[in-house]
């Protein structure tokens, strides 16, 4: 706990690394950091070790259009909890969608390494959201399951007739 819990932030550009440590805990009464404010592409690394970093309720705060805030090295839960918590005031409502949809997550711990969207939960906090797959997976998975069943149309008739 070493920055005060009003004091505001505002990332510029560059990394703020957490070093494992926490700001803040999860619950009505953890924020550890005011509101932050992102002006510039910036990184949060949450380091080695549990991260909890809880930020004031954000929404009214302004986010720069087109940049993007990058979270690195969390290791929580998608549904929740877990390791490393980031963490926007307690509801639903502390970010807006715009500010949600400028943070990424790096390789998440738990995902295939890849740059995830976010999503924010019911009490505050973002998670990366799971890849939706690509319609060219889904086309491929229907006709291989097509075929499967074209493939197994007599077996199926045998088995009706005997």
């Amino acid at each position: 706990n070493r920055i005060n819990n009003s004091a505001t932030m505002t990332l510029a550009g560059g990394t703020f690394n957490t070093g494992g440590l926490s700001e803040g805990a999860a619950g009505s009464s953890g924020v550890g950091v005011g509101a932050l404010t992102l002006t510039a592409n910036s990184f949060i690394d949450l380091g080695s070790g549990a991260s909890i970093l809880h930020f004031a309720d954000s929404h009214l705060s302004t986010w720069t259009s087109s940049v993007t805030l990058q979270i690195d090295n969390w290791s929580g839960s998608s549904s929740g909890g877990g390791t490393d918590q980031l963490i926007f005031g307690t509801t639903s409502s502390g970010l807006t969608a715009a500010q949600i949809a400028e943070i990424d997550f790096l390789n998440p711990a738990g995902f295939s390494a890849g740059i995830y969207t976010a999503k924010i939960l019911s009490d505050g906090e973002i998670v990366p959201l799971a890849p939706v797959p690509e319609p060219s997976t889904w086309i491929a998975g229907t006709l291989a399951l097509c075929a499967l069943a074209y493939s197994q149309r007599r077996r199926f008739g045998a088995v009706g007739k005997g």
